[in-house]
């Protein structure tokens, strides 16, 4: 598992700057590190369908009001970052052997709008019963591949760089890590693919090999 002091450090290193001891520490660096760490952590998971921050909400009803061409207004979830599809209760049912977050939903996925009403943000859709499949926030690095925290790394030192090392080279470090991170974001999701897959390929063998 790579800690957060370890991706704190990769960061600074990229920058030629010193190791900090705990994230907690009272450094600059660390200081730093520390105030943009989880925005970017959040930023670079909303990147992605990654599977390792995948989930599935049954979505509650706020209203039935009709809006304009829409005919149900849900709440959007507090966990998620993002809300990927939606997909119909029943789909769970017929597809109860198949891999419940995998894309077996997308004959299920129906046409949605996120919408903000006053303090709300609400998802309206035509799907009565609607799941959502959503991307949350993951704070376990041990569920985070190699590559993803590569990805990871580089976007923190992106953020850093300015206020670490000053504005001249800052900026141009920070043009650098931008480069380094969109490289390594693709190939961290090339990689998220090919896993869901051989996932899903296991998972289909299996049920075959038991209901035939």
């Amino acid at each position: 598992m790579t800690s957060v002091v370890e991706i704190y450090n990769k960061a600074l290193a990229n920058l030629n700057e010193s190791s900090v001891i705990n994230v907690d520490e009272d450094s600059e660096e660390a200081t730093i590190c520390r105030i943009h760490y989880d925005d970017c952590r959040r930023y670079v998971i909303s990147e992605g369908n990654w599977g390792f921050c995948t989930d599935v909400a049954q979505l509650s009803v706020l209203s039935k009001d009709d809006v304009t061409g829409w005919d149900y207004v849900y709440i959007y979830p507090q966990v998620a970052l993002k809300v990927i599809n939606l997909f119909n209760a029943d789909a769970i049912k017929i597809n109860k052997f198949n891999d419940y977050y995998s894309n077996t939903h997308n004959n299920y996925i129906k046409d949605f709008e996120t919408q903000n009403r006053g303090t709300n943000t609400v998802i309206l859709s035509n799907l009565e019963n609607a799941h959502a499949k959503i991307i949350v926030d993951v704070t376990n690095n041990n569920l985070m591949s190699p590559a993803f925290i590569d990805a990871l790394t580089w976007r923190l030192t992106s953020l850093i760089a300015v206020p670490i090392i000053g504005v001249d080279r800052g900026r141009l470090v920070q043009r650098d890590a931008i480069q380094a991170y969109n490289s390594l974001l693709n190939v961290a999701w090339v990689k998220n693919i090919g896993e869901n897959k051989k996932r899903r390929d296991n998972r289909s063998n299996l049920v075959k090999s038991r209901w035939g």
